[in-house]
């Protein structure tokens, strides 16, 4: 390919005749002088205004001629491949417009006019692109309010321009564009509808000069009192708060002056215009919230505040529910707020905290009879699962909430949030622990949840170890001091006898801590005393904790002497001394020692003055005793048995068998099975636990 430079041609290109319409003045239009090629385009000016202003002639046929003149100029010179000859054609075009100024109309010659100047836009050459710009500066100016059937072919040309690396063609862009918003405001019944999408999309662009063009032309369309901008906004907002990250200041200040007008104007409008526009833009503004830029979260976070206030107060006023838009815009809200509740920084979070607190009271303070929770639903359970302390406890607000002024609505939806609610025990941050304790107690007072809360419970238990001690215990405490405690032992009681759960080991340290709980917790005296009240119900109550408890021998012991099983514990003692006395065992014999020293074995103690009465009560402690290794815990078991007199304990022991009565034994038949699939499963007849809470 040959790339040397290109000559000229001493004449242009003639029509298909030869013969030029433009006469003369086509050989000085191309001229490298200045001078000679403007006086050549004015003589073509001058030919088609004789050519208008003609007497005698019709009109079709002037306006064939004049289209002649406006096509060779067109086909010749501006798409000749010389810079020259484009900016000749350019001048020409631009001095035929002038002298086509009123009374004259423009409108029929225009596309003959605006098209080839638009289409040297993009020319190669800076020059030719500064004279195209020129050009059409000077036709818009003779033609106003008749540009605007080709406006949009104006502005796309004039946004190319305004981006262009040229400074000479951005300025002259820049007076172009001043001219032709002029012309846009001062032209009735302009379609703004049609630009704005035009202006949202170069808005998406991000070189600063598109821009600062993008944001002119809003200003100035908002600024017309014809137009009302709040109704574009939702397809303009976008790209305006992605501007706020821009590394240009000057852009940052615009933008953020017009969003600060444009909310200013939502708080002015009418109350239902208001709910319009929040309704259109709330996801656009929550979804800039989720931004990596801290000033774009700050203005999306102000924004959300904004619309939490301007909702109706109360909500609610003429319906039994919210609408269906009206209920994905709380989600959206609550969205918004939620995600910056974990932001970095303290205003941003400061803000959402208050944005979370306003709306759920206008949901609880509502008027609604019904809530359709579906969409918040959702929300709430994406956010529950997040490591945030802040994100966890709010969503479990929401959920506590809703549960106590729309239970109809929410315990539909709750087999869902069991999961996520008891994954939430695990966070480390007691507030949270609080929360989802709070929510747990709610929904057992909406249905009968108690098997699927023990399922959920001993699940959260066995997958974490660690949640037992000293969380599991906090745990159980609460829901005992909430729930019929009776019924959730019974439950909890049955699926551990029900081989729900496989894992022997877990198992032993379960029934550990579940009796550390029966008998020294506060929120147990109840069961308690249900198990002391020596009714058929007591018993019936004792035996379906007993045989879980067989799978802790030494909790099972401590049981038996709580409940004045005598017999039995002295039984289940000899039974463990067949066993090794490994150290486990041995710990937990101390603590059962410790645990002795309650004031709820008071009346056990008591019994020990009595051994005639109680013998199996007295051998047993002896039993314990024998058991026990050297330390502090033997010498306080032998300092309780000091209060017999040897020879009244060995009378009173004379006639006492070691064989267990027939009930006893039948009860012991369990104890034996379970010891026995713990040694085959060669699992250790007492697990190590680890502490429990309470224990020195």
């Amino acid at each position: 390919m040959d790339d040397s430079p290109r000559e000229e041609p001493e004449h242009p290109i003639r029509t298909g005749d030869g013969v030029s319409v433009l006469g003369a003045h086509a050989n000085k239009l191309c001229d490298k002088s200045i001078d000679k090629c403007r006086q050549a385009a004015e003589g073509i000016a001058a030919l088609v205004s004789q050519k208008l202003h003609r007497e005698g002639c019709r009109r079709d046929v002037a306006d064939e001629q004049v289209k002649a003149i406006l096509v060779e100029l067109s086909r010749d010179f501006i798409s000749s491949p010389y810079p020259n000859y484009r900016k000749g054609g350019l001048i020409a075009l631009a001095c035929c417009a002038v002298g086509m100024r009123p009374p004259l109309v423009l409108a029929p010659y225009l596309e003959y006019l605006v098209l080839p100047v638009v289409r040297l836009f993009s020319d190669e050459e800076p020059k030719v692109r500064y004279a195209a710009c020129e050009a059409m500066y000077n036709i818009a100016k003779t033609a106003r309010h008749e540009l605007i059937p080709l406006f949009h072919k104006v502005f796309d040309g004039v946004c190319k321009l305004y981006g262009d690396v040229d400074e000479s063609v951005h300025t002259g862009a820049e007076h172009l564009d001043r001219l032709v918003q002029d012309i846009v405001t001062e032209t009735p019944g302009f379609d703004v509808g049609r630009l704005v999408p035009v202006l949202a999309q170069r808005a998406r662009v991000l070189n600063k000069n598109i821009r600062e063009l993008v944001m002119s032309w809003i200003n100035v369309l908002d600024s017309s009192p014809t137009v009302d901008m709040l109704k574009y906004l939702p397809e303009l907002l976008e790209g305006l708060f992605n501007m706020l990250p821009d590394d240009c200041r000057g852009i940052r200040t615009k933008a953020t002056s017009i969003l600060n007008e444009f909310l200013a104007e939502i708080r002015k409008s009418s109350p239902d215009h208001q709910q319009e526009v929040i309704r259109s833009t709330c996801r656009i503004v929550v979804r800039s919230a989720e931004a990596t830029s801290d000033y774009q979260r700050l203005t999306a976070v102000i924004w959300v505040q904004d619309y939490v206030v301007l909702l109706p107060d109360p909500l609610g006023k003429d319906s039994e529910e919210p609408s269906e838009e009206m209920a994905e815009l709380l989600s959206d809200l609550v969205s918004g707020a939620l995600t910056c509740l974990r932001d970095n920084e303290e205003e941003i979070r400061d803000r959402s905290v208050t944005i979370h607190t306003r709306l759920i009271a206008k949901v609880e303070h509502s008027q609604w009879k019904r809530f359709p929770t579906g969409r918040l639903h959702d929300v709430l359970l994406k956010f529950m699962t997040q490591d945030c302390v802040f994100q966890r406890t709010a969503c479990l607000e929401w959920v506590s909430m809703l549960l106590d002024r729309f239970p109809a609505d929410v315990v539909p939806t709750l087999g869902q949030m069991f999961s996520p609610v008891f994954n939430t025990l695990r966070h480390s941050e007691q507030e949270v622990v609080a929360a989802a304790l709070q929510v747990l107690t709610q929904i057992t007072h909406h249905g009968d949840f108690f098997s699927t809360i023990s399922s959920q419970l001993l699940r959260l238990f066995y997958d974490d170890r660690r949640m037992l001690d000293p969380r599991g215990t906090l745990v159980i405490r609460h829901l005992c001091s909430h729930l019929d405690v009776d019924k959730l032992f019974r439950t909890v009681a049955q699926a551990i006898a029900e081989r729900q759960i496989r894992d022997l080991e877990f198992c032993d340290q379960l029934v550990r801590h579940l009796n550390w709980i029966l008998l020294t917790a506060e929120e147990t005296h109840a069961l308690r005393d249900a198990l002391l009240a020596g009714t058929p119900d007591a018993e019936a109550l004792f035996r379906e904790i007993l045989v879980p408890w067989f799978y802790n021998p030494v909790s099972t012991l401590s049981l038996c002497l709580f409940v004045q099983k005598y017999e039995l514990s002295y039984a289940l003692l000899l039974r463990l001394a067949r066993l090794e006395v490994v150290a486990e065992l041995g710990d937990q014999l101390e603590q059962l020692v410790d645990l002795l020293e309650w004031p709820i074995f008071a009346r056990m103690r008591l019994h020990l003055l009595s051994p005639r009465q109680y013998p199996y009560l007295t051998k047993c402690v002896l039993g314990v005793a024998m058991l026990l290794p050297q330390g502090p815990a033997l010498t306080r078991m032998s300092k309780h048995l000091q209060v017999t007199q040897s020879g009244l304990v060995q009378g009173a022991l004379a006639g006492v068998s070691d064989t267990p009565s027939r009930a006893t034994a039948e009860l012991l038949e369990d104890f034996d099975a379970i010891i026995v699939q713990k040694e085959d499963a060669g699992v250790r007849i007492c697990a190590p636990p680890g502490e429990l809470a309470g224990t020195e």
